[in-house]
């Protein structure tokens, strides 16, 4: 048989099920400290059965379960579950695989459940322990498990304890105790075989005595006819007896009448001071109500002021904050303004310069071109008329595309103008596209922070409003419970009063024990626990029996020690206040019932011994058998008779029969008994109970109200705050429909048609350059076929000159191009610049309003804030 795996579910510091294989020839577990490896021993040993928690470390079997660590939620119950191979039949009619399980799991009152499964059925602990000594494990022998510490104590052992050790573990020890049990057994055995000689010997007593029983009988039987004409006669005397008791009664009833009428006519007139007394309460009561629904009134009014308290609060809030922002708004503006305007003043400097440049290369060009027609008029005279007439055709088409050429590089640079603006438009739309989401996003995050303060405000709110609800239901619980306690109270006042009146004069014992108690409170004596009667509960049905049982030992007073006592004599003694019974419970020894008494309380008709039947803390057993000794409780007389002799019986009706044979019995007036007396001093404590509850009851009616006064006050200041958020999220809310119709609003333009166009003029330029220089090729063609030197000497001069036209003209268009696009920049800004000025000036309007908004509203929250402090005196008033 070997063990196969153990499993463990929320024990000790394993959380959850884990499974844990034992299925090899050696297991070594290893881990740092505290990683649990002692608690998978324990495991073992909690699941083998032991009995005792301080075995496996721990004080009770409930601390086994898994408290939850530092973060876990700790759980409710703790199970390990061994699983043993019994595949080779070591345990006999039991399958392959037997797994024992033991549970443990909380109860209500702070307590544990234990519970035993085999093969995942319920099973007893008993029939666990039965299973298990089958594979010699047993409580006594688990030798097999060696704890921490067990090496050094058995190292440290003398020669005898480890001889007892080894005898242990070896079986031999198991011998001896067997011998030592069969040795206590035989004695048992003997102790009984005596009882039951003596009970023999009773019983041949008892049949002696039955026979003379028989005799008397007889002889009663003969006085019983006697006594049946005595009886008659009797009955006559009782007869006129019970005639002359009429007579008086009837005048004690006249007497009773008239007393009768006189306390109706008293009760009348308190009937009547009763209903004037109603009336007035009535009043009261409607003068309440009047000023109840007052109070209600001004507590809506106050309501109201704090919600256009709080209001009032949040407007003047974001109209600081909107004043702050504009104030650094216009800051900001004015810096960019001055940034303009000197960005505008750099770049009229510099448009000055270029336009300069541009009217020297105007005046260059056109000096050039005036050169260029006289050394062309010049070559003519040297032309071929023909050839003239086709250079003068090329020269034509030559001039035509420049002039397109100029035309379509000026459509080309004021669209290129014109996108430029467009994209820094463009640019700035989406700029202001982009700060708008931003914001949007900035009040989507305040929106949802204030969404999830508004729900812990709320979630705090009805859990305070919860809160209030169930201390007002415990104000009216306790308010019940006070008036409840009020009339016990007075009705037990009434009844001590009764009682006290009917018990008149308190007996000696009764007034020594309330001396001692006394000088016990202030400290004279110590050790007086009470008396007999005090420390007993005794069941109605037998509370005649029990007080003729116990009799004047009933007021025996209980101490701690004989020392106790003899102070208490002492102090008795000294100040003559009388003499008492003590019973120091150091001293004192319980007995043992006679056999006859054991024989009697097991027949018909006995309820047993009478210390049993009363209930009353162990330590008291002493003073108990002291107070009812043997006594057995039988049903009546009748019964009594049968058992009499040698055993003292009571009956239930309070007959007292001693061992002696001594009856005592009859009519007991119970006004002043011990019984009366007991039921007093119970009142007493009683109402001194109700006294101390009636107080704690007020406490804690008067923490109640205290507590509900601060919660009240918390919840109005819930109230306020949630009423502020939800002002501010209106406002967000507002804040954020008024962004969606501006980014609605806002619309990039499309800039890929002007991008065509640009490109499409770019091709044409491209083409009509490539014409041009193919029909200057042919001009250039066709002068050199010219063979006249000068020609040729005037068209190089021509040809130079020609390209630093083209080189003039190029500056040209570059200059004229910086100037429009500098022109353009120039207008831009200004326009920016005109939109600042008016944007500064709008927000130069607007602070002083809000300033003066900000100070009307002040001067209007001041004013609610007065009206709510009268108000509230008002209200505490």
């Amino acid at each position: 048989m070997r063990i196969k795996k153990i499993i463990l579910e929320n024990f000790k510091s394993f959380a959850g099920v884990h499974e844990i294989d034992l299925n090899y020839n050696f297991v070594a577990i290893t881990g740092p400290n505290g990683s649990g490896k002692s608690n998978i021993v324990d495991a073992l040993l909690f699941v083998l059965g032991t009995k005792s928690p301080k075995t496996i470390r721990t004080e009770k079997f409930a601390e086994l379960i898994f408290n939850g660590g530092k973060i876990g939620k700790p759980a409710d119950y703790c199970s390990v579950t061994v699983v043993f191979d019994n595949s080779h039949g070591e345990i006999p009619d039991m399958p392959e695989i037997i797994e024992i399980k033991r549970t443990v799991r909380k109860s209500p009152k702070n307590n544990y459940n234990n519970y035993y499964y085999i093969n995942g059925k319920r099973a007893t602990a008993s029939e666990v322990e039965s299973l298990l000594s089958m594979l010699g494990i047993t409580q006594r022998n688990m030798y097999n498990i060696v704890l921490q510490g067990d090496i050094t104590r058995v190292a440290l052992m003398s020669p005898r304890e480890r001889a007892n050790l080894i005898a242990e573990i070896s079986g031999i020890k198991s011998f001896d105790e067997s011998i030592e049990e069969a040795k206590v057994k035989l004695s048992e055995v003997e102790n009984n075989i005596n009882i039951a000689r003596s009970v023999m010997e009773e019983l041949k007593r008892r049949l002696d005595y039955l026979r003379a029983e028989r005799d008397k009988a007889l002889k009663y039987l003969e006085i019983k006819n006697n006594i049946r004409s005595l009886e008659k006669e009797l009955l006559i005397r009782r007869i006129d007896i019970a005639e002359e008791k009429l007579k008086k009664r009837l005048k004690e009833k006249e007497l009773r009448t008239n007393e009768l009428n006189k306390t109706e006519e008293i009760i009348d007139s308190i009937s009547k001071r009763l209903k004037s007394l109603s009336e007035e309460i009535k009043k009261l009561e409607d003068s309440m109500i009047t000023k109840s629904s007052t109070l209600e009134e001004m507590n809506s009014r106050l309501e109201s002021l704090r919600k256009e308290k709080n209001k009032l609060i949040v407007e003047i809030s974001e109209l600081r904050s909107n004043a702050k922002s504009l104030v650094e708004k216009k800051k900001s503006l004015r810096d960019k303004l001055k940034a303009l305007e000197d960005d505008i003043n750099m770049l009229r400097k510099k448009l000055d310069k270029h336009t300069q440049h541009m009217e020297s290369l105007s005046k260059s060009l056109r000096g050039l071109e005036e050169k260029l027609q006289t050394i062309e008029s010049e070559m003519n005279k040297y032309m071929d008329p023909e050839k003239q007439k086709e250079l003068e055709k090329l020269q034509k088409e030559l001039t035509y595309l420049e002039s397109e050429i100029t035309k379509l590089k000026e459509r080309k640079d004021t669209l290129e103008l014109i996108l430029q603006e467009k994209r820094e438009k463009n640019e700035e739309l989406s700029r202001k596209l982009k700060s708008l989401e931003e914001e949007k996003r900035r009040l989507l995050d305040l929106y949802e922070k204030r969404k999830q303060e508004l729900d812990r405000v709320c979630f705090e709110i009805s859990k305070i409003y919860a809160k209030m609800s169930e201390i007002q239901r415990e104000l009216d619980n306790i308010e019940s419970l006070v008036m409840i306690t009020e009339r016990e109270l007075e009705n037990l006042t009434r009844e001590y009063s009764r009682l006290e009146s009917s018990i008149g004069k308190m007996s000696e014992e009764e007034r020594v024990f309330m001396a001692l108690k006394e000088a016990q409170a202030r400290g004279e004596v110590s050790g007086i626990l009470g008396r007999v009667i005090d420390v007993i509960r005794i069941p109605e049905e037998y509370l005649d029996a029990v007080i003729a049982a116990g009799g004047s030992r009933l007021n025996a007073i209980i101490t701690e020690t004989d020392e106790d006592a003899e102070r208490a004599i002492e102090y008795i003694r000294r100040h003559k206040i009388g003499k008492a019974t003590f019973l120091p419970l150091n001293k004192m020894r319980s007995g043992k019932p006679s056999a006859k008494a054991h024989l009697v309380s097991m027949e018909p008709g006995s309820y047993g011994f009478v210390k049993d039947l009363v209930e009353y803390d162990k330590r008291f057993e002493p003073a108990v058998w002291y107070a009812f000794t043997d006594t057995v409780l039988v049903e009546n007389l009748r019964t009594a008779r049968k058992y009499m002799g040698g055993v003292r019986l009571v009956t239930l009706s309070g007959d007292l029969i001693e061992v002696s044979g001594a009856i005592t019995g009859g009519y007991v007036r119970r006004t002043s008994s011990v019984s009366d007396r007991a039921k007093l001093e119970s009142l007493a404590i009683t109402i001194e109970e109700k006294k101390n509850q009636l107080k704690e009851y007020r406490t804690r009616s008067k923490t109640l109200n205290e507590e509900y006064r601060k919660i009240s006050s918390q919840y109005y200041g819930l109230r306020d705050k949630k009423e502020g958020i939800s002002i501010e999220i209106k406002s967000i809310e507002e804040r954020l429909k008024m962004l969606e119709s501006t980014l609605k609003d806002i619309k990039v333009e499309d800039l890929s048609s002007i991008v065509e166009e640009i490109e499409r003029i770019s091709d044409q330029i491209t083409s009509l350059e490539k014409t041009y220089e193919e029909i200057s090729e042919k001009i250039r063609k066709l002068r050199k076929e010219i063979d006249v030197e000068k020609y040729r000497e005037l068209a190089k001069i021509r040809e130079k000159l020609i390209n630093e036209s083209r080189n003039l003209e190029r500056r040209l268009v570059e200059e004229k191009s910086e100037v429009k696009s500098l022109e353009s920049t120039i207008k831009r800004l200004e326009r920016e610049k005109l939109l600042l000025i008016q944007e500064i000036e709008e927000i130069s309007k607007k602070v002083p309003e809000i300033e003066r908004t900000i100070g009307s509203k002040e001067n209007l929250l001041n004013e609610i804030e007065s009206r709510i402090e009268q108000l509230e005196s008002n209200i505490e008033a």
